[in-house]
């Protein structure tokens, strides 16, 4: 959700004329064959205008848009959102020419003439103005195709309330059988001048609240990463199609595993030593006796292959450091590579024990 308030966008000295929100919508392509509908109704001529209550989709080849806006505050306009061409500009170091194809406008205020800072209420622009967008994707593999997106879209409710005393608008938006909730507040210090519209520290009064089905919609503190395969962070234990990789917690680590081959790649990214033992789906338990350097272990399933690479530095020794790496859960002993040559692995009661001491 783009919902963050104006920040009086179009000042000048004596005078001002629009105030609001805007997106940019860019395409590179030679010939554009992206299409634009509102309410259904194909547009072809810009610039377009719609209301607040309307909703604009967008179809470029297999991919799709929908924006949904946000009711803006007014303080005084002819028209409440605009879809004109892009302006023009340079964008360092080269200076090259660089502009949105389309340009999606909300606005607060929009005149046909300048207006003296002495008419303006400076304390509705400052603290009570507000304005956005709700965006949601998808594509032609998630939905099939583009008319069961738009019913998609259809089918979901968004509501924005102003809550006037804590200067605060309410957006819930409801797509499909997911709620998100968010919370602007308008009334906050603001730099007058500057790139960032919120003063560093101040996010949190800015957007007191954030939820998906209730819950904080982030990765938890440490988790950094997590995607369908993936895993990236500091908490000391990272988990990802049946893979388990056990660290030191406050110490990165990074885990792959494929949910389709049970293939495993783990590290110790950066040269930090730190404890390491990997579990996989199939039964299998990599550990060190020490610990680690900077490390990749990758273990292909099918063959009972693992491949390591560790790299030490030259002052990382002592009995700290691991010397071998002991795998149980296998009935024969697997092939292994360290460093890119062959090593045995030679059995050890139950286990297999991999050295590194040479390395």
């Amino acid at each position: 959700m783009d919902g963050a308030p104006a920040s009086g966008v179009g000042f000048g000295v004596g005078a001002a004329q629009v105030e609001g929100d805007l997106i940019g919508l860019w395409n590179f392509a030679d010939t554009k064959g992206w299409e634009f509908f509102v309410d259904g109704q194909k547009i072809t001529a810009f610039p377009h205008r719609m209301t607040s209550g309307q909703r604009l989709l967008i179809r470029d080849g297999v991919s799709y848009l929908a924006l949904l806006p946000l009711p803006a505050s007014d303080l005084g306009r002819g028209v409440e959102i605009e879809i004109g061409p892009g302006g023009g500009g340079k964008a360092p170091p080269t200076d090259a020419v660089v502009a949105p194809a389309l340009i999606l406008s909300i606005y607060n205020m929009k005149r046909a003439n300048p207006v003296a800072l002495g008419d303006l209420d400076i304390d509705a622009i400052m603290t009570r103005t507000y304005g956005g967008f709700v965006l949601e994707m998808g594509d032609a593999e998630q939905y099939g195709d583009f008319d069961a997106f738009a019913r998609h879209i259809k089918g979901n409710e968004l509501t924005a309330t102003w809550q006037e005393k804590q200067r605060l608008l309410e957006v819930t938006y409801k797509s499909g059988n997911d709620v998100m909730e968010v919370g602007f507040t308008t009334d906050f210090s603001q730099p007058v001048e500057g790139h960032f519209v919120i003063t560093p520290g101040a996010q949190q009064k800015a957007i007191p609240y954030r939820r998906l089905n209730g819950e904080w919609p982030y990765l938890p503190t440490g988790l950094e990463r997590d995607t369908s395969w993936a895993q990236q962070g500091t908490t000391g234990r990272l988990e990802k199609n049946g893979a388990v990789l056990t660290t030191e917690a406050g110490r990165k680590a990074y885990l792959l595993a494929d949910p389709m081959s049970g293939a495993v790649v783990a590290y110790n990214p950066l040269p930090d030593p730190q404890p390491f033992a990997l579990a996989t789906r199939d039964g299998l338990v990599l550990k060190a006796d020490g610990k680690v350097a900077l490390l990749r272990v990758e273990y292909r399933p099918w063959a009972k292959e693992i491949d390591i690479t560790h790299t030490p530095k030259a002052d990382q020794t002592g009995a700290a450091m691991a010397k071998n790496f002991i795998v149980s859960g296998l009935a024969d002993p697997p092939r292994v590579t360290v460093n890119g040559r062959p090593v045995d692995a030679a059995r050890a009661g139950r286990d297999f024990q991999i050295a590194l001491a040479s390395l």
